[in-house]
Parts: C-alpha cells; structure tokens; sequence
C-alpha cells in the first residue's frame, strides 16, 4: 500500500514527546518527528483512502469526514494542552517526510516567531443565539423592550383592516427596538471581554443546519486568552452576558482550544 504523509500542527523543538495514539488513519500511529528547528506531529496515511486526488470525490462522505476531523482536532487539542502550536488545516498532506521537511523549512522562521508570540494563549469561542420576538413573548420572558417602545398603550378601536395595520406596525417596531437592544448588549459583551484577552477574530455565522440549534446566531467571535486570565476570562462572560435572556439572546462559551483562527498563512 502506497503512503503518504499527514501533518496536524507545529511546535518547536523542545516540546516533550508524548504517546497520540492513531492518527487520522487508524492504521498509522500519530507521533513527533524532529523537523530542523520545529517539531511535527505527523503519521502515515494510505494513498487508498488519502490520495489528494481522490479527496475531493471522498468529501461527498460526510460521515468518513466527520471522523477524520474527530480524529485530527483532538491529536492537535491534546498537543495544544501541553505547549504552544500551530495547528494545520484538515487535509495537509505531503508525499514523504523529506518533501515535508523541504517545504517547512521555507516558514521555520516564521512558525517559530508565531509559537513565541503565542505563548501560553488558547483560544475561546464566544457564540450568541437570538430568538424571535413571538417565541421571547411566548416563553413569559419580560417585555421590557416593547413597553420601553411605547407598545402596550391602548388603541382607538377601529375596522378589522385598520387594528390588522397597527398590529403590524407594532410588530415591526419590537424587532427593531429589540434589535437595537441586542446589539447593545453585544456590544458592551464585546468590549468588556476585550480588556482581557490579547486578541480577537470576529467569525461568520453559522447557519442552524450547522449548530444544531433553534435559535438564530447573532454573534461569532473567537478570544486569544492566556492561561492566566481563563478563569476571569469565564467569570466575565457570565456577568456581562446575565442581562442577555431577556433581550431573547443566549450565549454559548467554549473553550480552550488551539489557536486555530490566529495562526498565519504559512508560506511555502
């Protein structure tokens, strides 16, 4: 069976080696192998079920996917744990370790500068979720931004066509007052978190296909946070975000996880 080589993420060369356990091809172990002044975490996969030409008719196989990234995230999270590193995209492939070598030592110096900038940091995913007004309604959620909108005064009575009119109008002015009021509340989670992290990447959102919730996502922001800060770095999340319900949003806080979406584009 021919093979190739496939590489999860990047530290330098002081790093303690560590038992991985099979790599993204179960057949092959993951393991750390000295690459000039860096360390790589690679293994050997088979051409049978990796060859580059093959993955693109491959990525219809959502569930084999699935596992490969299952598999990749938590060989690079594991490592990430322990020191810093430069975690690589799914699907980094070389035909051998020489080819690999060639090709790192072009960025050595650049990898080397980010692991050291990095330090101890880790990243953090903050994720808010709105609902919509006639579910917050629905739930017995406080009606502060419709009341504080003026909403709730009463109506002249009139025709069926003229009460339909001003129902709308109405339902058009809580979204919008409920939006702005959203957005406030975003914002001021948004500055206050950023007096306690060393970086900030602001995400797309998500659609619910994708997080498997009912809500619709809002905000999507990842946070470089340093191991010290983490605790405060939680603790805050929760205080700024305990007005969040009844403006109909929800906050989801993840982490630590690799640095994923800080790391640079190496250049070959």
């Amino acid at each position: 069976m021919n093979e190739c080589q496939y590489l999860y993420a990047l530290s330098d060369a002081n790093i303690a080696h560590a038992q991985l356990g099979p790599g993204v091809d179960p057949r092959f172990n993951a393991e750390m192998a000295a690459c000039g002044r860096l360390t790589a975490v690679v293994s050997r996969v088979g051409l049978d079920q990796f060859d580059p030409a093959k993955l693109q008719a491959q990525s219809a196989d959502v569930a084999w996917l699935s596992q490969v990234a299952v598999r990749h995230n938590t060989i690079v999270d594991a490592l990430a744990r322990r020191a810093a590193v430069l975690p690589l995209r799914l699907g980094t492939i070389f035909n051998s370790r020489d080819s690999m070598a060639a090709q790192l030592a072009k960025c050595e110096t650049q990898v080397i500068q980010f692991l050291r900038r990095l330090g101890d940091r880790q990243e953090w995913a903050v994720k808010a979720y709105c609902v919509e007004p006639q579910e917050l309604a629905a739930a017995g959620a406080p009606c502060d931004v419709s009341s504080a909108a003026g909403l709730g005064g009463s109506q002249a009575d009139g025709g069926h066509g003229t009460q339909y009119l001003i129902a709308k109008r109405r339902e058009v002015e809580m979204r919008q007052r409920l939006l702005i009021a959203q957005k406030q509340e975003l914002l001021a989670l948004q500055q206050g978190l950023s007096l306690l992290v060393d970086g900030t990447c602001a995400l797309r959102l998500l659609p619910k296909e994708i997080t498997g919730r009912d809500e619709k996502m809002l905000w999507n922001g990842a946070f470089l946070v340093s191991r010290e800060r983490q605790p405060r770095f939680r603790r805050a999340c929760d205080e700024l975000s305990r007005g969040f319900p009844a403006k109909g949003l929800t906050v989801e806080v993840t982490g630590p996880w690799p640095a994923y979406h800080f790391c640079p584009a190496l250049e070959y």
